[in-house]
């Protein structure tokens, strides 16, 4: 399911440097996911806040979990029951691209919706391999 939501949907959406702000692409992301939640009603979601900011460790490890704070509040005012949600700020620990430059790191400012079924306590990411980072 982690795949058919990844390439049918999209399963994340980006922020901009120092900010826990959903933007409008984001935005978009999250009203196709929480549709397409809502039409598989046995999923449940992790979801998984990411950062690559100016800020200490700790900063930034708060500021991942208010990213994805921010994108379990915008899936329930579209529709999706709180209680099959959960968040996780993961702060710097997985990069999708180790680099120097701003637009590249911007990769790495994220908020992804991991999918698992309701009866598994496993993410399907868990179970898949997903690609290395960029460098």
């Amino acid at each position: 399911m982690q795949r058919k939501l990844l390439l049918n949907i999209g399963d994340r959406g980006f922020f901009a440097a120092d900010s826990n702000q959903i933007g409008a692409k984001a935005r978009t992301v999250l009203r196709r996911q929480a549709r397409w939640l809502r039409k598989n009603p046995g999923l449940k979601v992790r979801i998984e806040g990411h950062s690559h900011d100016n800020g200490s460790h700790e900063d930034d490890l708060v500021l991942s979990l208010r990213r994805a704070e921010q994108v379990r509040d915008r899936l329930i005012e579209e529709g999706v029951p709180a209680d099959k949600i959960s968040v996780f700020g993961r702060g710097r620990a997985s990069p999708v691209a180790i680099c120097d430059s701003a637009r590249c790191a911007a990769q790495n400012r994220r908020g992804i919706t991991l999918v698992y079924r309701a009866d598994r306590a496993t993410p399907y990411r868990q179970r898949v391999s997903l690609p290395q980072p960029r460098r």
